[in-house]
């Protein structure tokens, strides 16, 4: 709680943080705490998910802030801004993958329902395992 107090104390008034919080998958226990985390702090959580190829798996993400909403923009602001901003030739993000990047998926919406107690300063999240003991990774050919 306390690195997002922080986290908030350095923003503007409506700005956003961008947070990694880890792997559905793998750690949803510590999923859950960390989003309890954030949200002990922050008004506005946004979690979302993400297929990062480097981690091999679906990694969770957030966007929160005191005020601003992200899930309340539509697709046309979202190309809007983007446009406005002179950004070009983006491989992944637009005002459409916005929206469908913050609709979760039932198992998210039950992981980050779960009870779970906020992370204090000194706190350690007990789910983190041994390599050994996740499941295998199989990469085929295509």
């Amino acid at each position: 709680v306390e690195f997002y107090e922080s986290c908030r104390r350095a923003l503007n008034p409506g700005g956003v943080v961008s947070l990694h919080l880890g792997s559905p998958v793998h750690l949803p226990g510590s999923i859950a705490r960390i989003a309890a985390s954030v949200r002990a702090v922050f008004p506005v959580f946004r979690p979302y998910l993400q297929y990062v190829p480097l981690y091999g798996t679906l990694w969770c993400m957030g966007m929160a802030s005191d005020s601003t909403d992200p899930a309340l923009l539509t697709a046309a602001q979202v190309d809007e801004r983007i446009a406005a901003r002179g950004i070009g030739k983006l491989q992944l993000y637009n005002g459409a993958m916005h929206q469908a990047l913050l609709a979760q998926p039932n198992f998210l919406q039950a992981i980050l329902a779960q009870p779970a107690q906020p992370l204090h300063s000194g706190d350690s999240i007990d789910e983190v395992r041994d390599p050994s003991e996740l499941p295998d990774i199989h990469i085929t050919a295509g």
